[in-house]
């Protein structure tokens, strides 16, 4: 079975079967395809020069040494990385919102982007306070009560073993990551939130004051 094509305002909506759709945008100028980039979709003719810095702002991200100590930090305060380059670069697992580095004795922790409304995938309610110019950091543990225990551990006695704190926060949903740079841990305080599950549990809350 053929698809029906509707052509409206540079807006072309594909109908298939079983009423599966696809919208295409075009080029208001040069009636091009649009091609999805990190800071969205553009013309591959009109928006080329764009494109191309795009391309190469990703390709240095991807390619970001491996952190080793005694070496600069390899990230810059207030810029945006991919997550991914973040990660590999700083030898973080793939998943993980707190990563302990042992070796330098150093945590790098991602604050990710929220759906305003918890899902089973995401039952944490990170955010930041203007007014005092904390970051409220749930610990690690999605079903049940959290421990202090694990990374929880290490963020809560960070200020006793001089670990330094690296924070990467994600401002809206799908975009990179910021660096916010060095947080200093202000104070761990119990609270009651809601798990995978739904159900009431102990959580801890991490507050988080940047740092020169």
């Amino acid at each position: 079975m053929r698809c029906k094509n509707q052509i409206l305002k540079k807006v072309r909506v594909l109908l298939y079967p079983k009423f599966k759709i696809l919208i295409l945008r075009f080029c208001d100028t040069c009636d091009s395809k649009l091609i999805k980039t990190t800071i969205g979709e553009k013309c591959p003719k009109c928006d080329i020069e764009i494109i191309k810095q795009v391309e190469s702002i990703k390709k240095n991200q991807d390619n970001i040494p491996e952190y080793t100590l005694g070496q600069d930090f390899p990230f810059e305060k207030n810029e945006y990385y991919l997550q991914k380059a973040i990660r590999n670069s700083l030898g973080c697992s793939l998943m993980s919102g707190i990563n302990f580095n042992k070796e330098g004795n150093f945590l790098v922790i991602f604050m990710n982007a929220h759906n305003p409304k918890r899902s089973q995938n995401n039952p944490y309610h990170d955010y930041y306070d203007s007014e005092t110019g904390l970051y409220h950091y749930i610990g690690r543990g999605k079903k049940g009560d959290q421990t202090l225990t694990s990374v929880n551990e290490y963020v809560a006695v960070s200020n006793e073993n001089n670990t330094i704190i690296h924070f990467f926060v994600q401002r809206n949903l799908g975009n990179d990551h910021q660096y916010v740079g060095k947080v200093k841990l202000e104070k761990v305080i119990p609270s009651i939130q809601t798990d995978k599950n739904s159900k009431s549990r102990k959580v801890y809350e991490f507050l988080l004051r940047p740092i020169d």
